[in-house]
């Protein structure tokens, strides 16, 4: 009995091909077998295929991020080190969490900011009716010295 052979690289190498309008030829097994155009392109568009297809080394990392790579917890940092080392979906997985992360801060904030918005106009909404700064009267205005006048009120303060 045959087992069937896993193939993870040609089907998504013919589709990305046919996506992108280029000629469907050998499967490349290096970066140097596809020419730069394919490879930048592949690096944007297709990460994955492109990882699977160079198969990069955890070995070509810094010591510092090979030792990330191995625990999967890695820094922001190491996106650029990761793209250069031929980790591209793992670059690229890393760089969706940065900007998940970011619209989550992003959205805390909002949430945040419109709570405090909500709560002053509240209290504004709440405000005693009488009550307004600017019609506050300093004591030795005309109309202060008036009222008390034509209150009976003295003009001493202390």
């Amino acid at each position: 009995m045959d087992l069937p052979i896993v193939d993870n690289i040609t089907e998504p190498y013919v589709k990305f091909c046919q996506e992108n309008g280029l000629k469907v030829g050998k499967v490349p097994t290096s970066k140097e077998e596809m020419g730069l155009q394919q490879e930048l392109l592949m690096r944007e568009t297709a990460p994955a295929l492109f990882q699977n297809i160079v198969k990069p080394n955890p070995n070509d990392l810094p010591a510092d991020i090979k030792l990330r790579y191995q625990s999967g917890n890695f820094w922001v940092e190491d996106v650029q080190a990761l793209q250069d080392a031929g980790f591209t979906q793992t670059a690229a997985n890393l760089q969706n969490q940065i900007l998940e992360g970011k619209r989550l801060i992003e959205q805390k904030k909002l949430e945040e900011l419109t709570a405090r918005n909500n709560a002053r106009d509240k209290a504004l909404r709440n405000k005693p009716s009488g009550f307004h700064p600017t019609k506050n009267i300093d004591f030795n205005s005309p109309e202060a010295v008036k009222a008390r006048r034509a209150w009976g009120l003295s003009d001493d303060i202390g």
